[in-house]
């Protein structure tokens, strides 16, 4: 059988589409990520600056090397906007594997408590009515293509005390 330009058509869109479908599962697989919190470390708290380090764990279920060039956080406590933060810093992640996030956060206590006045009593008397919400935008660099994935995080301030990671976020609901 000698080999024709067809042959070569339909085994160039055979190839095309075995291609697509893997990298399709593969972007699936990375869509089906879990973030969850790891730790912080206090670097310095007064009454005017404030500058933590928050470590995040990223689990990344596909067999890609992913990696983030950014990630865009905003913080809300009752549906209210505390405060928005973000790193700029290349992180890499590895295939398989749950990588540290690193994200250092700077903000003002004073203009936070001032923002928080009514909720005081809560925090102390009611903190599981006490919601905190973590919406952050995580932009990755894979192959030749830039991904954004959105995350949310919910909880109160009575499992955080408790240590507990559950997220009750209504769009992200599963526990790491």
């Amino acid at each position: 059988m000698k080999l024709e330009k067809k042959h070569f058509i339909a085994g160039a869109i055979g190839l095309v589409t075995v291609t697509g479908a893997v990298l399709y599962w593969q972007y699936k697989k990375l869509m089906d990520y879990c973030i969850s919190f790891k730790n912080f470390k206090l670097r310095k708290i007064t009454l005017n600056d404030a500058d933590l380090d928050i470590f995040l764990n990223f689990k990344n279920k596909s067999a890609m090397k992913i990696n983030i060039t950014s990630q865009d956080y905003v913080a809300y406590i009752n549906d209210k906007k505390i405060a928005t933060f973000s790193n700029k810093n290349l992180v890499v992640i590895e295939p398989k594997t749950t990588s540290v996030l690193p994200l250092n956060v700077k903000f003002q206590p004073i203009k936070l408590v001032n923002s928080l006045k009514g909720l005081s009593t809560d925090f102390v008397l009611a903190p599981e009515k006490v919601v905190l919400k973590v919406k952050c935008d995580i932009k990755v660099k894979l192959l030749m293509f830039n991904i954004s994935i959105p995350y949310e995080y919910v909880t109160t301030v009575k499992d955080l005390i408790a240590d507990n990671q559950q997220n009750k976020s209504t769009t992200q609901k599963e526990v790491c």
